[in-house]
């Protein structure tokens, strides 16, 4: 099923580290305008585009599921609205930040990361 959506507004932190959210001003806003629920559904490429610590994802998708706005992934099919869809976004979300780690062993040189599944 196609679904067509209105864009409110793009939130971009261009050229600002993903691994934490306290110093992404386009984050903040979007949380500050989530609470004055200035949208339905927000949506990003990829789970690890919100957020590359799984901590700070889930933290993000539960203040929005607080103010009754739902997350989509635009190329990971989930829905952050039912009990499987949360937990489908949290494996997905685990997933990619395995993949994230991974790809820093192999950018710092360590031959041998870590693997576990």
């Amino acid at each position: 099923m196609k679904q067509s959506y209105e864009v409110y507004k793009v939130f971009s932190d261009a050229g600002i580290s993903g691994k934490d959210i306290a110093h992404r001003t386009a984050i903040q806003e979007l949380l500050k305008e989530a609470a004055e629920k200035k949208f339905d559904i927000v949506m990003s490429w990829k789970i690890n585009r919100l957020s590359r610590k799984l901590e700070d994802a889930i933290k993000i998708v539960n203040t929005l599921d607080r103010y009754g706005i739902s997350y989509r992934s635009y190329s990971e099919p989930f829905e952050s609205d039912t009990p499987a869809g949360k937990m489908q976004f949290q494996m997905m979300a685990l997933r990619a930040l395995k993949n994230i780690w991974f790809f820093i062993f192999i950018l710092k040189g360590i031959r041998n990361p870590p693997v576990s599944d």
